[in-house]
């Protein structure tokens, strides 16, 4: 058994890795563990889906850091920690640790303001992100009168319309790398059309693309580290650390 973090633990992650594939990126990932006052880095690289390198340290290329709390990052690490309460914990920071970014979670939008006022245009959406770091997220985005009134994790049985994404694509439409449509590969649209065309126009508009807009450099880190931690090998792995973690 070893600790989170330590030497052993990384050498006995790249033993148990080595010849695995995990998808097909190719990135590298800074992570955070802190308790507040003291800052423990670690990096993961992968080539065409091999982990690489997985040890100690900053990477000097990482666009964004990962910053979890240390017993956050193990549960993380080992799988324990996943959907909606993964993304509750895990905060965007840029890697000298200045932050944080907006948005400041993995899939949370900066605060909105100047959406012009449509009489009428009120929506309740349902968002589910499957195949994502740490598996699915859903949270629920309301307008009223054209304008985004709130953003909340989990579910609502009676929203008007429900939008299934893969987290990859729809990190990607933020970042302008996808267009609308091309988000929903493998996705799913449900509600009244009416209702889905509404919220398609509230959506499309500047003042939301602005607020919900990301680096690109971000979109791909995120989509790459979906492709990696959604695959089937990638979650066998994390299950056998775990026998090796202590808790």
């Amino acid at each position: 058994m070893h600790d989170h973090l330590s030497a052993p633990w990384f050498d006995a992650c790249l033993t148990r890795a080595a010849g695995r594939r995990f998808g097909r990126a190719t990135l590298a990932v800074q992570w955070v563990a802190t308790d507040g006052a003291e800052h423990r880095p670690s990096h993961q690289r992968f080539d065409d889906g091999h982990l690489v390198e997985w040890g100690a340290g900053w990477l000097p290329d990482a666009p964004v850091a990962l910053v979890q709390r240390v017993d956050d990052a193990r549960r993380a690490a080992l799988g324990l920690l996943r959907g909606n309460a993964a993304v509750a914990r895990t905060v965007l920071r840029r890697p000298d640790g200045s932050g944080p970014l907006p948005p400041s979670d993995l899939c949370a939008l900066a605060p909105f303001g100047g959406m012009p006022v449509i009489p009428g245009a009120s929506i309740t959406a349902q968002h589910v992100l499957v195949d994502g770091p740490f598996g699915t997220v859903t949270f629920v985005e309301g307008f009223v009168d054209g304008r985004r009134t709130s953003w909340d994790l989990g579910r609502d049985p009676e929203a008007d319309v429900t939008l299934v994404r893969r987290y990859g694509c729809a990190m990607e439409r933020r970042a302008g790398l996808r267009s609308n449509v091309a988000s929903f590969e493998g996705g799913r649209v449900g509600g009244p059309w009416t209702m889905v065309m509404m919220l398609a126009g509230l959506t499309d508009g500047p003042e939301y693309r602005a607020a919900s807009s990301l680096e690109p450099t971000t979109a791909s880190l995120l989509a790459g580290l979906s492709e990696v931690m959604a695959d089937e090998s990638y979650r066998e792995l994390q299950v056998e650390l775990r026998a090796c973690t202590r808790r």
